[in-house]
């Protein structure tokens, strides 16, 4: 499965999972739950933890009917 490596699989069930790279950001990704409990677990739990040297940030993008994303 895709999402093996990834934290936000201890939050919840993920719908889906998207990871890019670019070159003047760096990298970032976004990670759409299947409920809403996933997105407030990824906000409490992963936003500030130190992974891989690097600090974690978590935020909500967005919320409507058919999917939870952070």
């Amino acid at each position: 499965r895709i999402y093996e490596n990834c934290p936000f699989q201890l939050c919840g069930p993920i719908k889906s999972w998207k990871r890019a790279q670019e070159p003047t950001v760096g990298s970032f990704g976004f990670c759409e739950f299947e409920s809403a409990e996933g997105v407030l677990r990824a906000l409490r739990l992963l936003n500030g933890l130190s992974l891989e040297g690097r600090e974690l940030k978590v935020v909500k993008r967005s919320i409507w009917a058919d999917g939870f994303v952070v």
